[in-house]
């Protein structure tokens, strides 16, 4: 073998190294049907928000703007935005990591709200990737109103932590 293969050799496996580690699996870990189970008794189950749609690349959730979600002026409350953006970034996270060997965490959400909506409506927020790293996830989340006009863009940074590696974090 030729220095040059030997080399060659070593690139092909630091490439596929690389890209795993970029790209990770897309193997599902969880369900819809497991992610609303898991969801009774939560915050999740008192806002309303069902998991709806999901892929390797994008997770939806549908919330009700009712009385448990409005404030005083009748309108969506910025902070149930916030609490569903943060569950189904959340959720787009863990369902791609192996729960046996990693735990998710939420480290950081902000969000722009361009649009209410009032009372008797919903909301559909819809997760993607931005990146999806080995220790880190960012997660861009799109809420619309059932009319499908933009109500608040919101980005996710979730921690992706070995199990092993875990402390009291």
């Amino acid at each position: 073998m030729q220095l040059i293969d030997i080399v060659n050799s070593n690139l092909n496996l630091h490439i596929s190294t690389i890209c795993y580690f970029c790209r990770m699996e897309d193997k599902l870990y969880f369900t819809l049907k497991d992610f609303n189970s898991m969801s009774k008794s939560t915050l999740i189950e008192n806002l309303g928000i069902v998991f709806t749609d999901l892929s390797p690349e994008f997770l939806k959730a549908e919330m009700p703007v009712n009385d448990k979600t409005i404030q005083p002026f009748k309108i969506l409350h910025g902070g149930a935005n916030l609490a569903l953006a943060e569950t189904v970034g959340g959720a787009l996270s863990a369902m791609v990591m192996n729960p046996e060997a990693y735990s998710v965490k939420g480290m950081e959400i902000n969000a722009n709200h361009v649009r209410s909506v009032p009372h008797g409506n919903k909301v559909i927020a819809t997760a993607t990737f931005l990146h999806r790293g080995k220790n880190s996830h960012i997660v861009q989340i799109a809420i619309r109103d059932d009319e499908g006009n933009l109500v608040s863009i919101c980005r996710l940074t979730n921690f992706i932590q070995r199990k092993e590696d875990a402390q009291d974090a």
